[in-house]
Parts: structure tokens; sequence; C-alpha cells
């Protein structure tokens, strides 16, 4: 598999990008932004079979920001706690104190580096791959929530360039 990708538009310092099958990893990367504007292609394995390809990429800058932090800290309590107690013809019940810890969420407010979203786009496509099959993923970037992903079959012709064949269209999988 073949994943290609164009950006029409961009933004921030940093472009994340991720390619999902069938909601699993099988690509992942991170480049300064401006690196972009050109089209780049990546490549890596998948299985012969029925699948959902998810694409998705974010444009993001970095911030330092104000933000609330849940930690958890160790309280304790005193309790009184039952016991059997005394001897072999006479026993009783006796209580004593015991100290117990249990953790309490707690708020506190921290400067962090926190990413901040330039603009992002998913999309996804589902198709059948057969084994020995090269394809083709065209990620097309035109600005935020404006991508579109398409997929092509590319085909050996004799004079050693390819034919580029839509893929052939996966039904979606049975609800569960």
């Amino acid at each position: 598999m073949k994943i290609r990708r164009t950006y029409d538009a961009g933004g921030g310092s940093t472009l994340r990008e991720r390619l999902l099958v069938d909601g699993h990893s099988a690509y992942e990367g991170m480049c300064p932004s401006e690196l972009a504007s050109t089209a780049h292609i990546d490549s890596t394995l998948v299985w012969p079979i029925q699948a959902s390809y998810s694409f998705a990429s974010d444009f993001f800058h970095t911030e330092m920001r104000q933000v609330n932090e849940t930690y958890y800290e160790q309280v304790s309590s005193l309790e009184s706690e039952s016991y059997n107690c005394g001897s072999a013809g006479s026993y009783q019940t006796c209580t004593r104190m015991v100290t117990r810890y249990h953790s309490e969420p707690r708020q506190r407010l921290v400067t962090k580096q926190v990413e901040v979203s330039d603009g992002a786009c998913e999309t996804s496509t589902r198709f059948s791959a057969m084994a020995n099959h090269v394809y083709l993923l065209q990620y097309t970037y035109q600005d935020a929530n404006a991508c579109a992903l398409a997929c092509f079959e590319q085909v050996p012709q004799g004079d050693g360039t390819f034919q580029n064949r839509p893929c052939l269209v996966a039904l979606p999988p049975p609800p569960q």
C-alpha cells in the first residue's frame, strides 16, 4: 500500500498524519508543517482482506497554558474494627482502632505545553485488497474539515509505468 498525500492548505508549526486499517495503526508520521506543500509518498504492508482505511491529518502548534490537572492523594482515616478474641472456651468479640487509606482525587492548576489545532481532517474508504497487488491511497487536504481519500490499484504496464484503476469497493461490515 502506497500512501500519497497532498496539501493545498496548511498552518501551525507541525503536521501529524495517521493511517488506521480497521482501527489499527498502519502508518504514523510527524514533520514540520512547511514540508506539507510538497507531495509525500510512504508505503506499508497490508493484509489481503476487506478493510476500512482511515486517514487523518492535523496541523498544530504548541503553547504554554494553565490547565486543571487531576492528581490523587492518599488520605488516612481511623476506623473501628471488630475481631474474634478470647480463649478456647470463651470466645468474645473485641474491637480495635485501625488506620485505613484510600485515594481521593484533587485538582490543581499547572502550566503545561498543550497542542493547539490549526486545522485537521479525517476521511476513510473501504475496499478489498488482494495478495500481490499494489494499491495507492491518495489523500488530498484542501482545508480544515475538507479532505478526500481515493483508492487505486496500480496495474503494471509493459513500459514500466502503472495504470491506476479504482479499487474494488467493499461493503460495510455487518452490525455486531
